[in-house]
């Protein structure tokens, strides 16, 4: 019992392991709570496998003593016994590292991503566990032991890769997708994941805990209840067509903070506000404002997100040659199915020192719109724009 139980744990230590690594390698670098729960839930890529495998194999060992026994009590104390430090540690490890992430921020507040988050580390945890124990009890001990590795892991990582939005939303795993700094997790997300890993959860103990019963009543209670139980995931599901592709939403403006034209998010990396900052004011630009999320207006300007100012005026000079007058009412030899585009719309991937020529006065302020208003080099911008939709160089 002994090298069984160090066995197991050495497994899900190892699992945490490998799992803090596959995080930390792949997580965005954004330290805001709705990214740092995504990462947390995003451990359950492995230690999900570990739980259900752990749950399978155990209940596989006991299957002969569970046998024995006819009251769900006394199974439920045998899974109990038998599984009931891994799920603990299912939701331990997670939210220990929940913790410390948090704990870097320096700031804390009591979100709905955060306690959303909590449970559903909570919820995971128990579901794979439960899934593998009743795996474990009704198939043979192979079978149940491949089973409960592969299936957590596939609804983790499968759905993600999928075009269905439902299913990308529906098993509480928002990691790889979400969540940079201006985004936080799909309110849609934690609903359908609680109805459908709940459901998965509440028919695994059923069937757990009616193993050995073999009465009329209590199967056909059992199939009811099974039958229930998926019309609640599958509710889910509906649930879950109402979400995005990419499980997150914007995050409320009222939590930016502006100075002057600059707007931005707490969480911003400080060398990346300075960069813009340094950037931005030396453009002279007047009339816009650079924002850190999602752009709501056409007086906005795209927040670059990078430390290399070469990189932010570019992006920068780019975005307002696109809202340049001048260039959005000159046609370009370019078209799509509603028509001919502008030279706004078609402008291809200028290199900087270009762009600064047809740009900018000698001393390095912006001559367009809400600049100096000298007007742009657009014969310039026209020719990079039209000389290769005719096949010219």
């Amino acid at each position: 019992m002994n090298r069984v139980l160090l066995t197991n744990i050495g497994l899900l230590c190892g699992a945490f392991v490998l799992a803090l690594w596959s995080v930390n390698v792949n997580a965005l670098p954004s330290r805001t709570i709705p990214n740092i729960v995504s990462n947390s839930l995003g451990l359950f890529y492995v230690l999900g496998p570990a739980l259900g495998l752990i749950g399978a194999k155990e209940m596989a060992r006991f299957k002969g003593l569970v046998r024995s026994r006819t009251s769900g009590i006394l199974i439920g104390r045998i899974a109990f016994r038998s599984l009931g430090y891994a799920a603990v540690f299912g939701i331990l490890a997670p939210s220990i590292y929940l913790v410390a992430q948090l704990l870097t921020t320096g700031s804390f507040n009591l979100s709905t991503d955060l306690i959303m988050g909590a449970l559903t580390i909570c919820l995971q945890s128990m579901t794979w566990i439960a899934f593998g124990a009743a795996l474990g009890l009704y198939l043979p001990a192979v079978v149940a032991a491949a089973l409960g590795l592969f299936v957590p892991f596939i609804l983790a990582a499968y759905p993600v890769t999928m075009g269905n939005v439902a299913w990308r939303q529906m098993f509480g795993q928002p990691y790889t997708s979400c969540c940079s700094v201006s985004q936080q997790i799909d309110p849609i997300l934690w609903k359908s994941s609680i109805l459908v890993l709940g459901s998965i959860l509440a028919g695994a103990f059923i069937l757990v805990l009616t193993f050995n019963r073999r009465q009329k009543p209590v199967l056909l209670t059992k199939f009811f209840s099974i039958v229930v139980l998926g019309l609640v995931a599958c509710a889910g599901y509906g649930v879950a067509k109402q979400g995005n592709y990419d499980l997150a939403v914007p995050r409320p403006e009222d939590a930016m903070r502006c100075e002057g034209d600059i707007c931005l998010w707490p969480e911003t990396p400080a060398e990346q506000r300075v960069a813009n900052e340094r950037v931005w004011n030396s453009l002279g630009v007047r009339g816009y404002r650079l924002v850190d999320t999602e752009l709501v207006s056409d007086r906005h300007l795209l927040f670059a997100r990078t430390s290399d100012e070469r990189e932010v005026r570019k992006h920068i000079l780019t975005q307002l040659l696109v809202h340049e007058p001048e260039l959005k009412n000159s046609r370009s030899c370019w078209s799509s199915e509603d028509g001919e585009l502008s030279l706004a719309d078609a402008l291809p991937d200028l290199e900087l020192e270009d762009l600064e020529s047809a740009v900018l006065t000698s001393s390095g302020k912006w001559r367009g719109l809400h600049g100096t208003k000298q007007g742009i080099d657009v014969r310039m911008i026209a020719r990079h724009v039209n000389r290769e939709c005719q096949g010219q160089w």
